[in-house]
């Protein structure tokens, strides 16, 4: 989508799936040069845009056995495993935008519905985080 100039000054949050379509875009446009800032580009490409953007995003979390993330211990103390804690990091923060993409949504909703407005933006609740 085109940003309007009333746009600029405003901030908003960026659903992985339009940070895709931008990468694709900018793709389109700048790939000569992309190639010499990511040379590993080359090994991964689909065959249409000899380009994939998939390398940049994470669609799926892979979780090893807790047996090779075993709890650490020092002494008599016991600590979560450095790939355990960084783990349940990311999906906390999945949960947190989760959350604020429909307090979002609901929020454009009820500001749409003062206003009157008709059938305007997309549902940001769908968006699949990557």
């Amino acid at each position: 989508p085109v940003i309007e100039d009333s746009q600029l000054g405003k901030r908003g949050y960026l659903t992985p799936t339009v940070a895709k379509e931008h990468v694709v875009k900018l793709w389109e446009k700048e790939g000569f040069f992309l190639k010499f800032l990511f040379s590993g580009l080359d090994a991964c490409h689909s065959s249409e845009t000899g380009f994939s953007s998939d390398i940049f995003f994470l669609q799926l979390l892979v979780v090893p056995p807790s047996r090779f993330r075993p709890i650490n211990r020092l002494g008599d103390q016991m600590f979560t495993n450095g790939h355990t804690v960084n783990m349940q990091a990311v999906m906390k923060d999945c949960s947190s935008i989760r959350r604020l993409l429909v307090v979002m949504a609901a929020e454009k909703a009820r500001l749409l519905g003062n206003s009157g407005g008709g059938s305007g933006g997309g549902d940001v609740t769908g968006a699949r985080l990557a």
